[in-house]
Parts: structure tokens; sequence; C-alpha cells
């Protein structure tokens, strides 16, 4: 044992990333200077939020005749300390004309600390950034069957402000920091015309700890509003490749360097004996010391196999890196700030330090337990992983899956499906994955080929497939 806690000194740097935390290592790599993070802490200068005339952007237009009023601003999470979260919302017109209960869609990227423009311009959104800074519209886009919304969060993170340094210690801090903003996008200055629609949450990597907390605010919300007291309409919970249960995902990390040939027999055995000492110190409530040892295993993961890119074994380098220097660039523009009603004193960068060192101790700690309540509240939940992610991959989900929800219908029961769709033009479907469902397909497992972390990124077509289904009700 001490020569694997030796062998750990020497991989875990002061600061690790554990595997829900790759953001500042990617920074270093891609050559940021220093140690991104915002201007300091926001000068209050009064209430920055708007409303809906005011947010209003402008519109994109898709293929097909389809519209979305894009809007962008502040939302407050809590006006005393000066903390605003930034928000962009497409309202998709076609949906609103044909389809009154269509979906209000919030999407958030995790990190934690890193911006949900990431998404939205990289991911799912209706714009795409170029590794020059230039935007195009994204016909690809989960916007054509929801209204998407991108918020950055918790404060401080990407355009979001504080004026008192108030960036949250867990997760369900920065859940009560998120909901009243989320219940001001709902108000009358705003989207109330939309509030009853259902609502669904979707994300990835660090946001499977960030939903859960904040899916059960929301139940928690509603079930104490008072008779006419807003109540937010959630229906659906979608995580990508997201990190839920440290217990098991930790060692799980082992297993697939193992299975993609990353490891040999040997290195598999030290793996593993590195991911037995985050146990031990999980089990022990160690957080801090937990976090680096987590971050032991998937270090290792990667010097045994070439310093590789563990968000997707296909790689060798990050592909997405281009295109975080163009959003960079595109987004700090003056111009820019301007047309999208962001502050001027607000310098976006892709993740945040401060938030992230402030929810260090945060990472190693279960939230499965929540995802249980959920979906004994009635609420669908989706997990779907990358099937070339090593950072949070499919083997750690499926454990969660199998642990949390082995109840009146078994998973080992449960036949898997083969998930194809059509591509327009193509003559043959395209084999896009598998899913495993209980529950009507109210909870399923999913696997989708050939995509990394970010799974909308690497495999567009299949993701939009996915969400077309999960907010339609549609089998696979």
């Amino acid at each position: 044992m001490w020569a694997f806690l030796f062998l750990l000194s020497l991989i875990v740097p002061p600061t690790a990333a554990s595997p829900g935390h790759r953001h500042v290592q990617l920074a270093r790599r891609l050559g940021f200077e220093g140690e991104p993070g915002p201007s300091p802490p926001f000068a209050k200068t009064g209430n920055v939020a708007g409303s809906k005339d005011a947010d209003f952007v402008g519109t994109v237009e898709l293929s097909g005749n389809v519209v979305l009023k894009q809007y962008a601003g502040y939302l407050t999470s809590n006006a005393t300390g000066g903390n605003y979260l930034y928000y962009q919302f497409f309202e998709n017109q076609e949906l609103l004309n044909n389809e009154k209960q269509a979906p209000v869609a919030l999407w958030l990227n995790g990190g934690p600390s890193a911006s949900s423009l990431l998404g939205l311009y990289m991911e799912n959104g209706p714009l795409r950034i170029s590794s020059d800074g230039s935007v195009s519209t994204w016909d690809i886009t989960w916007a054509r069957d929801a209204h998407m919304l991108y918020v950055d969060q918790p404060v401080g993170t990407g355009f979001s402000v504080t004026g008192s340094a108030a960036y949250p210690k867990s997760s369900r801090e920065a859940a009560l920091q998120f909901l009243p903003a989320l219940l001001m996008f709902f108000d009358t200055q705003h989207f109330s015309t939309l509030g009853s629609n259902p609502f669904v949450l979707t994300g990835e990597s660090y946001f499977g700890k960030y939903c859960a907390e904040i899916a059960w605010a929301i139940v928690q919300h509603n079930a104490g509003a008072q008779s006419g007291s807003p109540k937010i309409n959630v229906k659906g919970v979608q995580v990508g490749d997201g990190w839920i249960e440290p217990l098991l995902q930790n060692p799980s990390h082992c297993k697939y360097a193992y299975g993609a040939a990353i490891l040999n027999r040997r290195e598999y055995g030290d793996c593993v004996k590195l991911a037995q000492v985050a146990t031990s110190l999980i089990v022990a409530e160690d957080w801090l010391a937990a976090e680096n040892a987590s971050s032991a295993v998937t270090n290792y993961i990667e010097l045994k196999g070439g310093n590789f890119d563990l968000d997707d074994i296909a790689f060798a380098s990050d592909p997405m890196a281009p295109l975080y220097y163009g959003l960079d660039k595109y987004l700090n523009a003056k111009e820019t700030k301007a047309r999208l009603h962001a502050l001027p004193s607000a310098n976006w960068y892709f993740y945040n330090i401060d938030v992230y060192n402030a929810l260090l101790a945060d990472g190693q700690q279960s939230v499965a337990h929540l995802y249980a309540k959920l979906r004994s509240a009635g609420v669908k939940l989706w997990f779907y992983t990358g099937s070339f992610d090593n950072n949070v991959d499919h083997f750690g989900v499926e454990d969660f899956v199998l642990q949390t929800f082995n109840h009146s219908t078994t998973w080992w029961e449960a036949p898997k499906k083969v998930w194809k769709f059509q591509v327009p033009g193509q003559k043959e479907e395209q084999l896009a994955g598998y899913s495993t469902c209980i529950d009507n397909e109210q909870l399923c497992n999913i696997i989708v080929r050939k995509a990394g972390h970010e799974v909308p990124y690497f495999t567009p077509r299949s993701a939009a497939d996915m969400f077309h289904r999960f907010v339609h009700d549609l089998p696979f």
C-alpha cells in the first residue's frame, strides 16, 4: 500500500483534476496564459437582470423554415450579493405556433465551472463556432425539438457574475443558487407563457451532480409551493457521460482502459490499487484527499497510454481545442458582448478556477440517492455515455444504474435494443448505439457508438435523434 501512496504522490499535482474536472488540465495543455478566471468580483451597480423584451437579440433561421427567437441576458440569483446568472434562450416559433406544450430544455455543461456556452456553440445549439471565431447556423440542433435554454452557472462561470465571491462549495449550494434564477426565467417579465410546458434538464459530465441537486430542488419547491404560486413542470432528466457515483466510477476507469488495450494486465492491477486508495478515502469522507486519489487513477491511465485524449480515446489530443480558441475570441469581442447583453466587465472563459477550487471537496460525494428519489417522484431518467469516453466511461455509469435502480423490473431481465435511425439522403439506417430501458422507457441506459465525452459534438446526428426520442416519448 505504501508503494502506491508514493506512486499517487508522484502522479497527482496539488490541484489535480478528477474524472469530472478536466478543464484545468485542458487549459494548461491548450497554452492559455495563467489559470483563466473571472475579473475580480463584479462591482455591484444595481440590478442587471433585464426582461424578455430587453433581452431579445434577434432571430436564427434554420433549414426547413424553422425560425428561432434568440434572447440573452441575466437572471437574478441573489441581488443583495450581486449574483446574476447569464443565459441564452432560443424560442422555436414553429413549436410555439403548432405545439403549444413543446418542452423547454435546460442545457448545462459540467466542469465544475465549465461555461454552458460550450454546449451552445460547440455541441447542440443552433449556432456553431469556428476556429477563427466566426459563427454560423447549425442545423443538427436540439432546438428543433424544444425551446433551448443555456445558463452559465454557478455564479462566476462564463459570463455569470458575483459581487460577493459567492462561489458554492457543494452541488447542493449551486442548486439553491440556481433555483431563484430559474423561477425568474418563468416569471411574468420573462417567459411565463411557457411556465406550464414540460421542463427537462440535460447536460454532461459534472452535470450529473448538478442535475441531481437542481432537479430535486425543483421537486421540493413544487411540493412546498402554495396554491397559485409558480411551479416548474419538471418531466425528465437526460444525463450525458455523467459523474454521479465516484465509489463505482473511479475503479471503472481501470476496467475501461484495460478493455480498450490502453493498459496491460500488470498496469490494470496497479490501476485498481490506486482506485482502492480513492475508495478508502471516500469511505472515510476525506474529500480533498479522495479527490487527489481519484485523479491519480486517470493520470496513471493517461501516462501509461501515452498522454492520449481521455475524453475520446480515438484521439491523441483534444480535437475540440481549436474551437475553444475561436469561442474565446468571439465571446470576448466588445461588439459580441454588447449584442449578447453580457456585462462589459465580465470576461468569458470556458472554465473558472475560483469556482473549480470552491467545489474541490464536492467531487467525490455521491448523488445516486437523489436520482432514486427523482424516479420515485415520477421524473423520467435517461443516462447516456459515449463508447469512446474513458473520462466518464460506460462501465461506471451502468454500474451506478444497476446498483441504484435494480427494482421491480430488473435490468438483468430488460432487453438490450439496437438503436438505429434514418439519415436524410441515405438508404440504409445508421447504427447509433444500444439502449436498455425499463418502466416503459422512463428509465434508460444508453451507449452511443463512436462518441467521446461530449457526445453531441462527436456524433451530432445520433445525439439529436436520441434527444428527439427523449422529448417526444418515442421508443428506440
